[in-house]
């Protein structure tokens, strides 16, 4: 009975020593960490919650970056180490464009919309999306199970003015609207830094920045201009 007891627990001992070999342990993930899947195409973004949210498309995921390179801005994971990580239960379960990037509208439909802070969109008639540098023949299709990663609506734009989430360029200078209208000087250090494309600040006239109230100047990278969860990190 001795000699079977000690046999009993020196292999119980093996066991949990085998187990805990063999457990995989997987690196930690940071909010606004994008991540893809070994050998799988989508790549995520982890928000404040540690949940994954997906990009839809390619476009989507480059309008976060001034180049449309996508080596070196995800990190790899095994597909264990995805299985272990949840998604939103509500929206947004996806990650959008980036606000003041470009005309977005949703499928079947040729209503347009600017992208501001916050996931959040408003409307705009062609006219004024024009008078504010947007491209209306280059608004991107949003697919539905896509388009309620938008959470949030805002006013409809019926004038040229430069509205929350929008880069301006105003006698050379750099211009950010922020969330609470503030207008914000942006350095060019900010722009790279922040991953802002030139194609996303707009040159117009000083009409457009008239009477916004004056932020303080960004000049370096700002959580809420990378993060493309627009949930806060």
């Amino acid at each position: 009975v001795v000699t079977t007891t000690i046999f009993w627990s020196l292999g119980v001992a093996s066991l949990v020593q085998v187990a805990t070999a063999n457990a995989e342990t997987f690196p930690t993930l940071v909010a606004g960490q994008m991540v893809k899947v070994v050998g799988k195409a989508p790549i995520y973004v982890i928000n404040g919650k540690g949940e994954a949210l997906y990009y839809p498309t390619g476009d989507e995921f480059k309008s976060w970056f001034s180049d449309t390179v996508y080596k070196g801005k995800y990190t790899p994971i095994t597909m264990a180490h995805f299985d272990t990580l949840k998604v939103p239960a509500v929206q947004p379960i996806s990650a959008g464009y980036r606000p003041g990037a470009t005309l977005v509208k949703r499928e079947s439909s040729n209503t347009l919309f600017v992208v501001q802070p916050g996931n959040t969109l408003a409307e705009v008639d062609a006219a004024v999306a024009t008078s504010l540098g947007y491209s209306t023949s280059k608004a991107f299709e949003v697919k539905l199970n896509a388009w309620g990663a938008y959470t949030g609506r805002a006013d409809k734009i019926t004038s040229a003015v430069a509205h929350p989430g929008m880069f301006v360029k105003v006698n050379n200078v750099n211009y950010y609207v922020d969330a609470t209208k503030k207008l914000r000087e942006v350095t060019a250090a900010a722009l790279s830094a922040n991953g802002i494309k030139s194609t996303f600040v707009h040159s117009l006239g000083a009409s457009v920045i008239a009477g916004l109230a004056t932020g303080v100047k960004i000049d370096g990278a700002l959580a809420e201009l990378k993060d493309s969860t627009q949930t806060g990190l």
